[in-house]
């Protein structure tokens, strides 16, 4: 937003505006229920996690991809 080239500070926020507009759009969708399985390997080195996307009435959610989703590790 610091840029001084007027055409790139257009792009800038041409970008925000659009990010804002899925974020809203995304807002308006029903939250998914997750069910996850959590395994660890036999050596331990992974952990493998299955989840399964439900709608709030409890259906499976099929044809997410999984660059959809994220996941993190909470760090207690």
């Amino acid at each position: 937003m610091k840029e001084s080239t007027p055409a790139l500070r257009r792009y800038v926020f041409r970008a925000f505006a659009k990010l804002k507009q899925k974020r809203s759009r995304l807002a308006a969708l029903p939250a998914l229920r997750l069910h996850a399985l959590r395994r660890k390997s036999q050596t331990e080195v992974f952990r493998e996690i299955h989840i399964m996307p439900l709608s709030p009435a409890g259906h499976l959610v099929t044809g997410l991809k999984a660059t959809q989703l994220a996941l993190w590790k909470r760090m207690i």
